[in-house]
């Protein structure tokens, strides 16, 4: 059994900014689960999208390091700055 959701983000810019720097996109992809964001602009707006999909398991003590690793992979795709300049 799977537990999944997608979120979707649309931020206007700011008048007289635009996006210097974004983020890469992200794909992880494991046995217990898959996680992927992407960053795009359109139209004056910044779009950030997400997606996790976990798969149910008990993961033994054997696996923690990857469980962290792949959680810890997560948050710091999700703190990754956005940069705006002034245009």
């Amino acid at each position: 059994m799977r537990n999944s959701f997608r979120e979707k983000a649309t931020i206007k810019l700011p008048a007289g900014f635009d996006v210097d720097e974004m983020p890469s996109p992200v794909s992880l992809k494991t046995v217990f689960g898959n996680y992927a964001t992407t960053y795009e602009v359109k139209d004056g707006k910044l779009i950030f999208t997400r997606t996790l999909t976990m798969n149910r398991s008990t993961i033994s003590v054997d696996h923690y390091k990857e469980v962290r690793d792949f959680f810890t992979s997560m948050l710091n795709a999700e703190q990754s700055p956005v940069v705006l300049i002034k245009k």
